[in-house]
C-alpha cells in the first residue's frame, strides 16, 4: 500500500502526535497490523482504546502484548472497549491484561469471559486485581473462565464477592478450592443456599472441621434427608460443644445407624434426655443397655416406659446395666421391667430393691416371670419390695424358691399373702423354721387347716410350750384320725386346759 509505504520514507517524527492525528490522515488501516503502528513512534498517552478502535486496525493476528507496547493509558476504558478490538487472546494471561490498567468498574467476568483470555495459569488473586464488580456474576460465570485455583483459598473467593445465591457446593467443588486451611465459617460467608446438596459434597470439599460445631453445619442448611450419621462422622466435626438437640435439627434420618455411631459422634448428652434421644429414631437393635450408658445421658426426668420405646435388645444386660443408668423408677412397675427382656439369672432381689420400682400395683407371679434366681434372698427382701400379695397364694410364694431357713412365721405373716386358699401342706414346702413362733402365729395366717392332721402340725416344728389346747381348738384341725398320741407328741402344755377342752378337740 503507497500511502503505508510513504510513512517510513518520509521520516515524520510523530512524537508529537497523537493517533487522533493518524486518523485524520484517514488512511486506511484495514491491511495493517498494531505492529506497524508501534514502528510509527507516536506516543499514545494521550489517547484511548477508543481512538485506536476508530482507526479500524484489523487485530486478529495481534495479542495484548502488542497492545500494551503501545502504552496506550486506558484509565477511561472498559473491557467492552477492547473486546469490540477483536484482539485474540488466546496466548495472553489476566496478568497482561491487569498491566493494560483498565477500569473494569462497570464490567462483569461475563464480559471478561467473552475476551478468550485462557486463565489457565492464573490465580483468582490476579482476578481480584482487576477489580471487576461480580455483583451480578456466579460462581457458573467464574468455572468458565478456566482459572486453576489451585493455590487459592476460600478467602479470596469471599473477597470476589460474587453473590453465590444461585449456586450449589457442587459448582464449588468445580472450582477444585484447596480448603485445607478454611472452615466452614468461612464456607458460610459464602452464603451459597445447600438446599441441594448433600453432606457428601461437603465432604468432598475437604474443609477441614476441628474447630466448628454442629450449629455451624446447621447454619449451611444442607438438607441431610439423604445423608446418614455415618457421613457426618467422617466430615470430623468436634460435637463436644454441641447436644443431641443439634443433631436433631440436622434432620438426618437415622433408620440405618446404631447407638455405637452416635457414641463415636462424642457429644455430650450432659443436658438431654431419653425423650431427645427417642426422637431421633435410631433403631436400637443392635444395641445393648451398656452402649447407651457410654452415651451419659443423665436419665433424672426419664421412666423405664422410654427406655422401652427406644427398642434396646436388654438380652445381653443385667439389673445392673439398668441400675447405672440412673432412671427412677419411682413411675414405674414391675411390668414395664419383664417388657425389657433383661435376663436376670445373675441377679437377685437385692439389685431389684436398689431400682426403687414402686410394686405396689404388681403381685408375686410378675416377680416370677422377671426370673430372678432367689437363692441368697430371704423373705425380709420380699417384704422391703413392697408387692402387694393379696391375690397370691403360698404356692406362688413356692415357686420363687426362696430359702426360708432364716425367717420366721411372722415375716410371712407381714406379706400379707392371703391363705384362704392354701393348706398347712404348701406352709410345710416352704421349710420355715417355726422354732420361734408359737401356735397363735399360725392362727393369725388364716390357713383352713380342716384337710389335715395334727401330724402336719407336728412336721411343722412350732414349739407349743407357750400355748394351751385352746388355741388349738381355734386352729378347727380335725382330729378324727389323730390319737392322743400325736396331742402328746405336740408337746402342749395342758395344766391350764380341762379335759372339757379335750373332749372339744
Amino acid at each position: 500500500m503507497a500511502a503505508g509505504e510513504e510513512g517510513p520514507e518520509l521520516q515524520i517524527p510523530s512524537q508529537h502526535d497523537t493517533l487522533q492525528t493518524l486518523l485524520q490522515l484517514q488512511i486506511p488501516s484495514q491491511h495493517d497490523i498494531l505492529q506497524t503502528l508501534l514502528q510509527l513512534k507516536i506516543p499514545p498517552q494521550h489517547d484511548t482504546l477508543q481512538t485506536l478502535l476508530q482507526l479500524q486496525i484489523p487485530s486478529q493476528h495481534d495479542t495484548l502484548q502488542t497492545l500494551l507496547q503501545l502504552q496506550i493509558p486506558s484509565q477511561h476504558d472498559t473491557l467492552q472497549t477492547l473486546l469490540q478490538l477483536q484482539i485474540p487472546s488466546q496466548h495472553v494471561t489476566l496478568q497482561t491484561l491487569l498491566q493494560l490498567q483498565i477500569p473494569p468498574q462497570h464490567n462483569t467476568l461475563q464480559t471478561l469471559l467473552k475476551l478468550q483470555i485462557p486463565s489457565q495459569h492464573d490465580t483468582l488473586q490476579t482476578l481480584l486485581q482487576l477489580q471487576i464488580p461480580p455483583q451480578h456474576d456466579t460462581l457458573q460465570t467464574l468455572l468458565q473462565l478456566q482459572i486453576p485455583s489451585q493455590h487459592d483459598a476460600l478467602q479470596t473467593l469471599l473477597q470476589l464477592q460474587i453473590p453465590s445465591q444461585h449456586d450449589t457446593l457442587q459448582t464449588l467443588l468445580q472450582l477444585q478450592i484447596p480448603t485445607q486451611h478454611d472452615t466452614l465459617q468461612t464456607l458460610l460467608k459464602l452464603q451459597i443456599p445447600s438446599q441441594h446438596d448433600t453432606l457428601q459434597t461437603l465432604l468432598q470439599l475437604q474443609i477441614p472441621t476441628q474447630h466448628d460445631t454442629l450449629q455451624t453445619l446447621l447454619q449451611l442448611q444442607i438438607p441431610s434427608q439423604h445423608d446418614t450419621l455415618q457421613t457426618l462422622l467422617q466430615l470430623q466435626i468436634p460435637s463436644q460443644h454441641d447436644t443431641l438437640q443439634t443433631l436433631l435439627q440436622l434432620q438426618i434420618p437415622s433408620q440405618h445407624v446404631t447407638l455405637q455411631t452416635l457414641l463415636q459422634l462424642q457429644i455430650p448428652p450432659q443436658h438431654n434426655t431419653l425423650q431427645t434421644l427417642l426422637k431421633l429414631q435410631i433403631p436400637s437393635q443392635h444395641d445393648t443397655l451398656q452402649t447407651l450408658l457410654q452415651l451419659q445421658i443423665p436419665p433424672q426426668h426419664d421412666t423405664l416406659q422410654t427406655l422401652l420405646q427406644l427398642q434396646i435388645p436388654s438380652q445381653h444386660d443385667a439389673l445392673q446395666t439398668l441400675l447405672q443408668l440412673q432412671i427412677p423408677s419411682q413411675h414405674d412397675t414391675l411390668q414395664t421391667l419383664l417388657q425389657l427382656q433383661i435376663p436376670t439369672q445373675h441377679d437377685t432381689l437385692q439389685t431389684l430393691l436398689k431400682l426403687q420400682i414402686p410394686s405396689q400395683h404388681d403381685t408375686l407371679q410378675t416377680l416370677l416371670q422377671l426370673q430372678i434366681p432367689t437363692q441368697h434372698d430371704t423373705l425380709q427382701t420380699l417384704l422391703q419390695l413392697q408387692i402387694p400379695s393379696q391375690h397370691d397364694t403360698l404356692q406362688t410364694l413356692l415357686q420363687l424358691q426362696i430359702p426360708s431357713q432364716h425367717d420366721t412365721l411372722q415375716t410371712l405373716l407381714q406379706l400379707q399373702i392371703p391363705s384362704q386358699h392354701d393348706t398347712l401342706q404348701t406352709l410345710l414346702q416352704l421349710q420355715i423354721p417355726s422354732q420361734h413362733d408359737t401356735l397363735q402365729t399360725l392362727l393369725q395366717l388364716q390357713i383352713p387347716s380342716q384337710h389335715v392332721t395334727l401330724q402336719t402340725l407336728l412336721q411343722l416344728q412350732i414349739p407349743p410350750q407357750h400355748d394351751t389346747l385352746q388355741t388349738l381348738l381355734q386352729l378347727q384341725i380335725p382330729s378324727q384320725h389323730d390319737t392322743l398320741q400325736t396331742l402328746l407328741q405336740l408337746q402342749i402344755p395342758p395344766q391350764h386346759d380341762t379335759l372339757q377342752t379335750l373332749l372339744q378337740l
